[in-house]
């Protein structure tokens, strides 16, 4: 998409999603560093708890950076995603044409960032570009970010290649592993002393114990 579509005068709404290792962070990245070499402003803003030690630490990139696995960075501004926002109104500079905000899944206030964009939108007739997860690690949509793709001007779903060994198929789903094992559907986001890990996988191997089946058309197995 041409940069210059990006700033119209009536604002617009870009979300790039899909699961994790899906290359979603490195194509918000390029499309900002575009935006930038083609005259247009832009504001980024980053949740602090997305630091990555073995990107931001060893790769010696600041914790107020985008990153990406695959290496590009960029400067933005880093928000307490467990409070109630306040920083990031103080913080937004309304002179700029574009705002991006990465990792939207990775807020406490996700309804209130998701009212904060479109009011930015729609109010104030800015362009603004959202880089997230589109599920959760059980398979199940994750409702905020479901609500902004339904007020998109255009959504990019960024897919990998499947983890599990052997396989090359399409990777689309997170897969969260607790200590080496596929985590349970009912298990919270976070778990404190485990070891986690995350892969992408296809449907066929996207593996989650304790999810109910949800069949219509086909019997139960």
């Amino acid at each position: 998409m041409p940069p210059q579509s990006f700033v119209n005068g009536g604002g617009g709404l870009y979300i790039i999603t899909g699961g994790m290792k899906a290359q979603k962070s490195a194509k918000f990245i390029q499309l900002l560093d575009k935006l930038h070499h083609n005259g247009i402003s832009w504001q980024g803003f980053k949740p602090a708890c997305d630091y990555r030690e073995e990107l931001n630490y060893k790769n010696n990139i600041p914790r107020n950076y985008f990153v990406s696995r695959t290496g590009p960075n960029l400067p933005a501004e880093e928000i307490d995603d467990k409070g109630d926002l306040s920083d990031l109104i103080g913080k937004i500079d309304h002179s700029c044409d574009v705002f991006a905000f990465g990792e939207f899944h990775l807020y406490k206030e996700a309804e209130k960032l998701k009212d904060i964009i479109l009011e930015l939108r729609y109010e104030g007739k800015k362009t603004c570009i959202v880089d997230s997860l589109d599920k959760y690690f059980n398979g199940e949509n994750i409702p905020t970010i479901a609500q902004l793709m339904g007020q998109a001007t255009d959504i990019e779903k960024t897919y990998g290649t499947c983890d599990f060994d052997g396989c090359k198929n399409l990777g689309e789903l997170s897969q969260r592993l607790v200590n080496g094992e596929p985590a349970n559907y009912d298990d919270p986001p976070i778990v404190v002393g485990a070891s986690e890990a995350y892969q992408i996988r296809c449907f066929g191997h996207h593996i989650v114990p304790g999810k109910p089946e949800k069949r219509i058309l086909l019997p139960s197995q």
